[in-house]
């Protein structure tokens, strides 16, 4: 097995800066800054006239001050020389709606997990490095919690928050798997 540091540790994470409803509530959105570890995954297009188009495509969750955990699937056919994060950032289409400026940073690599399973989308999990560290301790910058060791008889009791922007069809099964 191999193992991989990955930048610095804080002591506090995971704390929403409100109060979170243990309910999906079908699409309210999340106050400014309410999920502070939430990420854009953004793809930017040169074009040879010298225009740039930046598109959001995924999102993902500070885990540190170096490292973004999200979903293997969005980074199919990405490439990290295109890809940018984007932190403290509320709506893409607006300037004004945060604290502060959109923090930014390029993507240095991307490391898939060694089981993915592309049919299954089991271990659906990667890692983006970034170029260059977030200071987490900037109040806007919290990373999420991890869970330590082996969950063992609590895995699936435990309450989590998902955040996101996919639209769920009415009536849609949604399925999650996720093996850590």
């Amino acid at each position: 097995m191999q193992s991989l540091t990955i930048g610095r540790l804080v002591s506090v994470c995971g704390e929403p800066n409100s109060l979170v409803s243990p309910w999906i509530e079908g699409g309210v959105e999340a106050k400014v800054n309410e999920f502070p570890w939430v990420v854009a995954l953004v793809r930017r297009h040169e074009f040879p006239n010298g225009t740039i188009l930046k598109e959001h495509f995924c999102g993902g969750s500070l885990i540190n001050s170096q490292f973004i955990v999200t979903a293997q699937h969005c980074l199919l056919g990405m490439s990290v020389s295109k890809t940018e994060v984007w932190l403290n950032e509320h709506d893409i289409l607006l300037s004004t709606e945060t604290v502060g400026e959109t923090i930014k940073r390029k993507a240095l690599r991307f490391i898939p997990h060694p089981q993915y399973n592309r049919l299954l989308h089991y271990n659906d999990l990667a890692l983006i490095e970034l170029e260059e560290e977030v200071d987490i301790t900037d109040s806007r910058l919290r990373p999420i919690c991890l869970p330590k060791g082996d969950m063992g008889e609590d895995r699936g009791r435990s309450a989590h928050a998902i955040t996101g922007n996919r639209q769920i069809l009415p009536d849609s099964p949604i399925q999650i798997p996720l093996l850590i």
